[in-house]
C-alpha cells in the first residue's frame, strides 16, 4: 500500500512576497514552508526576546519581507503559523 502523503499532498503557490523566503520554488508543501519560514527567522537573527513570559519571552521582530506577509512589526512564535495559513488562504495560494 503506498504511503499516504502529508496534507493530502497539498502544495502551495510561492508568490512574490515568499520568494524572499522560500527562494525561487514555485511550490512547496506545508511543513516545508514552515521550515523554511523559520530556518529565515533564524538565519536574519529576527528571534529577541521581549516583554512577555510566554515562549520564554521570545518574539519574531518582522523585517520587510516578514511585513509584508504579517503586517506586524512583532510577532510571537505561536502566529508565524497561523499568519502563514492567514496569507495563504487571503491570497488563494493553495494548490490541489
Amino acid at each position: 500500500m503506498p504511503a499516504k502523503k502529508a496534507f493530502g499532498g497539498l502544495k502551495i503557490k510561492v508568490d512574490d512576497a515568499w520568494k524572499a523566503i522560500c527562494g525561487p520554488k514555485r511550490e512547496v508543501g506545508p511543513a516545508e514552508m514552515t521550515k523554511l519560514l523559520w530556518a529565515y527567522v533564524k538565519k536574519h537573527k529576527l528571534l529577541a526576546k521581549g516583554k512577555g513570559k510566554q515562549f520564554g519571552g521570545m518574539v519574531i521582530k518582522t523585517d520587510a519581507a516578514l511585513k509584508a506577509i504579517y503586517g506586524k512589526a512583532e510577532l510571537k512564535p505561536s502566529e508565524l503559523a497561523k499568519g502563514m495559513w492567514a496569507y495563504i488562504k487571503k491570497h488563494n495560494l493553495r494548490v490541489g
